[in-house]
Order: C-alpha cells, then sequence, then structure tokens
C-alpha cells in the first residue's frame, strides 16, 4: 500500500484507540489518539467517512472532559465533513447518534431530549432499514437515558426498542 493509504488506515486505529481510551477513563490517551489523527488527516486528507469519525470521537473525548464548547465545535466539524448543513443535520442518524451520545456524557439530558424527540415515532414504530439496527438500538438507548427522569413510561418503551435492536445485530 502507499505511504498515504497507511496513513489514512491509522486513522481508524487512532479513532478506535481515542474511544477505548474515553471507555477506560484515559483521557490524555484519547487526546494523544486524537492528536495524531487530526495531524494524519491534516497531512494526507481522508474519506468524509474517516473525518466524520475522527471528529465525532473528538467531540466525545471533549465531552467526557466536560469541555462543552470544544465538543460542540466537533460535533460540526462532523457535520461539516459530511457536507451537510445544519438544518439538514437531524436527518443524518449517524450524526444525530453523535450528538446524542456527546449530549449524554455532557449530562444535558434536555438537549438529548431535543435531539432525538423528532425519532421518537421512528424509534418506537417497527424498524424500517433506516436508521440501521445498531443505530436505531443505541438511539433509543440514548433518547431513554435523557427521559429516565421526565417521562419513565417512554423511557422503558425505548429500552425495550433499544434491547430489541442491539439484539438483532449480534452476530
Amino acid at each position: 500500500a502507499a505511504p498515504a493509504e497507511e496513513h489514512r488506515a491509522h486513522l481508524l486505529v487512532c479513532e478506535v484507540l481515542a474511544r477505548a481510551d474515553v471507555a477506560l477513563g484515559n483521557l490524555s490517551a484519547a487526546h494523544e489518539q486524537i492528536g495524531r489523527g487530526k495531524r494524519i488527516l491534516l497531512e494526507y486528507g481522508a474519506s468524509s467517512n474517516r473525518a466524520f469519525a475522527l471528529a465525532t470521537t473528538a467531540a466525545q473525548v471533549a465531552a467526557a472532559e466536560g469541555n462543552t464548547s470544544e465538543a460542540l465545535n466537533e460535533l460540526d466539524n462532523a457535520r461539516k465533513a459530511l457536507n451537510v448543513t445544519s438544518i439538514e443535520a437531524t436527518r443524518e442518524p449517524e450524526l444525530t447518534l453523535a450528538a446524542a451520545r456527546v449530549y449524554d456524557l455532557l449530562g444535558q439530558f434536555e438537549q438529548g431530549r431535543s435531539i432525538s424527540a423528532p425519532l421518537l415515532a421512528t424509534l418506537l414504530a417497527e424498524p424500517t432499514g433506516t436508521p440501521t439496527m445498531r443505530t436505531r438500538g443505541e438511539l433509543a438507548f440514548l433518547a431513554a437515558r435523557a427521559r429516565m427522569d421526565t417521562d419513565p413510561d417512554t423511557a422503558k418503551q425505548l429500552l425495550v426498542v433499544a434491547a430489541e435492536s442491539l439484539r438483532k445485530t449480534q452476530v
């Protein structure tokens, strides 16, 4: 493989390691991985999907640190990587999922509710294939978490949807 292709493949590694570091609570290591990924992105470029993945991971790292402005800035970078206007953003399931994750990490459940509210009918209805089962399950779970204190009945319904959807994604 050409050196540029190898470096672009490293973007995936940086993104996955950064997410793992966040899960383990090692935010300094997550920052290092994001920094490596951004250097690769600047030097070699990447597909819009890979740039999107790095930006959403960077947003989650910032949110895990409680840095709201940086998290929102990275979400905006993710939106730009997909070449989506802010008005169209809610029609992109992966971008919606990324935003829901960020607001969940920030503990901003009101924002999480407003992001997932337009999707509630879709999440509670039979799956239609859009979003994917994995995305549907994760969105349903995050929507449930955002509603635990304010609407426990809907939260319970969403948890059922999340469990069913995520079970269907198992291999």
